[in-house]
């Protein structure tokens, strides 16, 4: 509801748990119920006439005939078929057989009209349920406010611990071990009606998040659980013993270093260089010194002229290396 020129407030009603479970129980009941049909009732509806009624009712006829007058004998005395004699000696009438005889003449009658509204109901003989009863709903399954509630905890939970780090502290991806409390306290909770339990199981989503599963502090609902998409396992991955700690952590070390040596393989710019020379300009080899000529007249070598000294490129060259920025390496 707003409120004055400083702003709004916001106000909500949470429905207790227990009615919440009262009203899952009684759509339950009322489906079921439902599909039950009409149920006739077979007992009688009006009670037949005293032994001393129809005694005196006889008394009367017999003293009108004894004037000459018409009167009725036997049943018709009385007007009414020979009654029904139910438990304990009860005399009456049920209205029962007239309500089967209507339901005869109806499916006579209307033989389509009487199968449709007989398929919305279960078979009175058989039990089976009619091609137009709707399947039962198991209303329990679902969550409530309180279901809710506890979600949100478990969500506050997994805030409070780092987002990438098990209790141990082994890195472990994306993963999130939200039964991280739970395990603290060795799993023990309490129920809905203070009855101390244990944690059911542990959950685990595709992502390898960890939960812990039951009705206690720290724990989610077994049926909101299962509606996250966790799915059950009875270990907790994230509990990692000491030397497991340390295995995990000498992994984790080594791989980076190999990944590094790696990375920096692929990324420095001298082994670019030298990998694009040595595969682009072989190395040239070094052509053979001419052998000197001699004068046979007085058996003096000939002066040949001097090789020309190679440039610093070609000499880089030479020596293997490579040359950038007129500097050899």
């Amino acid at each position: 509801m707003s409120g004055g020129k400083g702003g709004t407030q916001t106000s909500s009603v949470e429905i207790p748990e227990y009615i919440e479970r009262a009203a899952q129980r009684n759509l339950n009941r009322a489906e079921q119920i439902a599909q039950m049909g009409y149920v006739p009732y077979y007992g009688p509806d009006v009670a037949a006439l005293t032994p001393m009624q129809e005694a005196a009712m006889q008394n009367v006829a017999g003293a009108a005939g004894a004037f000459g007058l018409a009167t009725p004998t036997g049943a018709g005395i009385t007007g009414m078929p020979t009654a029904t004699e139910y438990a304990g000696g009860i005399r009456g009438y049920s209205s029962a057989p007239m309500f089967e005889q209507a339901q005869a003449e109806l499916g006579r009658q209307r033989p389509a009209q009487k199968s449709y509204l007989d398929s919305f109901f279960i078979d009175p003989f058989t039990g089976a349920y009619g091609a137009n009863a709707p399947a039962l709903v198991d209303y329990t399954q679902m969550g409530t406010m309180a279901d809710e509630r506890a979600a949100q905890r478990a969500n506050e939970l997994a805030m409070a611990q780092a987002a990438n780090d098990s209790p141990t502290g082994i890195p472990v991806n994306d993963r999130v071990n939200y039964a991280a409390a739970d395990d603290a306290s060795g799993g023990v909770s309490t129920d809905r009606q203070g009855n101390v339990s244990t944690r059911m199981y542990y959950g685990e989503n595709e992502k390898g998040d960890i939960i812990s599963v039951g009705y206690g502090a720290n724990q989610v609902d077994p049926a909101l659980a299962k509606a996250a998409g966790y799915t059950r396992r009875e270990d907790n991955p994230f509990n990692y013993t000491i030397g497991e700690h340390f295995s995990a952590m000498g992994k984790d070390v080594g791989n980076i270093a190999t990944q590094v040596a790696t990375d920096i393989g692929k990324i420095s710019p001298v082994a670019n260089i030298l990998g694009l020379l040595s595969k682009d300009e072989p190395e040239p080899k070094p052509k053979p010194k001419p052998k000197p000529k001699r004068d046979d007249s007085n058996d003096s070598p000939i002066s040949m002229p001097k090789p020309k000294k190679p440039s610093g490129v070609k000499a880089a060259q030479k020596a293997g290396k490579g040359y950038v920025g007129g500097f050899g390496f």
